[in-house]
């Protein structure tokens, strides 16, 4: 049996197109940081759009109280969830709680960032089924925009 191989007209056709609807969510409670990550994503998911034909709408929450109240009235059902949240947030709560929540379904994936460095709590929040655990730096959009694209491409590969 003779395989062929794909040939490729023009370099978009070496991506996918996805169906696939996603809600892209930033928690946060540092007001500067949760709008310069929104802005980063907001602008690199107009590329996503085109490259990958995917649906992408945006949510910012400075708290994990008022995401946890949104998610509990399922304002994600029927898409895939990308979240990028803060470790440590309001009083008494941390990414740890909102793990525990958005990790009982399916089509969700999970980004926590910090600014301290400490390897238990990075253990911890990867053992809880987060994604990936960044570190809240000069470097940090970026990160969160190429992960965003990672996800979004092995989700459009596995179509």
């Amino acid at each position: 049996m003779k395989r062929t191989r794909k040939e490729y007209k023009t370099f978009l056709d070496l991506f996918f197109p996805t169906t696939e609807k996603y809600s892209v969510v930033v928690i946060d409670d540092d007001e500067y940081f949760n709008k310069i990550l929104l802005q980063s994503l907001t602008d690199y998911s107009s590329n996503m759009k085109i490259l990958y034909h995917a649906k992408i709408k945006l949510y910012s929450f400075p708290t994990g109280i008022s995401f946890l109240q949104s998610f509990h009235k399922k304002q994600f059902e029927g898409t895939r969830s990308v979240f990028f949240i803060d470790y440590f947030l309001e009083k008494n709560m941390n990414a740890t709680h909102i793990l525990k929540t958005i990790k009982e379904y399916d089509n969700n994936r999970a980004v926590i960032i910090s600014e301290k460095k400490n390897e238990n709590t990075a253990v911890e929040t990867l053992q809880l089924g987060a994604d990936q655990f960044i570190r809240k730096d000069q470097f940090t959009t970026f990160m969160c925009t190429t992960l965003l694209e990672q996800f979004i491409r092995e989700d459009a590969a596995n179509a």
